[in-house]
């Protein structure tokens, strides 16, 4: 597995300028909230369809 280098999170918290931890914490719920919905998604698919799945 991946992981975002910390660089690009360092990147992405300059970029967006809060102004508050508040600010930085919904932030990030929204980045967890999304990549659960991909892996959800990911997930269904394979399924659905596991011949197009990586075994």
């Amino acid at each position: 597995m991946n992981t975002a280098p910390q660089e690009l999170m360092k990147e992405y918290v300059q970029s967006q300028h809060f102004t508050s931890t508040a600010e930085t914490m919904t932030a990030m719920k929204e980045m967890f909230r999304d990549v659960v919905q991909t892996v959800m998604e990911v997930e269904m698919d394979e399924e659905v369809c596991p011949i197009n799945s990586a075994s």
